[in-house]
């Protein structure tokens, strides 16, 4: 496995920054291993993330955004689906964080993106 996948694998996000360096998120997770890692294979890292991504089939079956939005909309689901079906297994840490997070907001709060029931009169 290469760096750049060992990184990901670990649940980090790499991006690589105009002035040549690389931003490793979430530094709470970045080991003293890690950052070796980093350090060790930063070249190989920014080139990895260099090379542009090849279209998936998903991406060439979006119709053009003008023609039908129920279609784009559509295409556009399934792949964040896809996308979504393709992430790694969450840590027993995050599903607890999860678990707590679902008792404590309504699905309607999370939809419209609110932590805590003040809109409606609640603490």
């Amino acid at each position: 496995m290469g760096a750049l996948a060992t990184l990901r694998a670990s649940g980090l996000d790499v991006v690589a920054l105009p002035d040549g360096r690389l931003r490793v998120t979430p530094a709470a997770r970045l080991t003293d291993e890690l950052r070796a890692t980093v350090r060790k294979h930063r070249a190989e890292i920014l080139a990895e993330l260099a090379v542009p991504l090849a279209p998936t089939a998903e991406a060439s079956a979006f119709p053009p955004m003008g023609t039908n939005p129920r279609a784009y909309f559509r295409a556009a689901t399934a792949v964040l689906l896809a996308e979504l079906d393709a992430l790694p297994e969450l840590s027993q840490e995050q599903e607890d964080e999860a678990a707590y997070y679902r008792s404590v907001v309504s699905p309607r709060q999370r939809v419209a993106g609110l932590q805590t029931p003040a809109r409606h009169g609640g603490v």
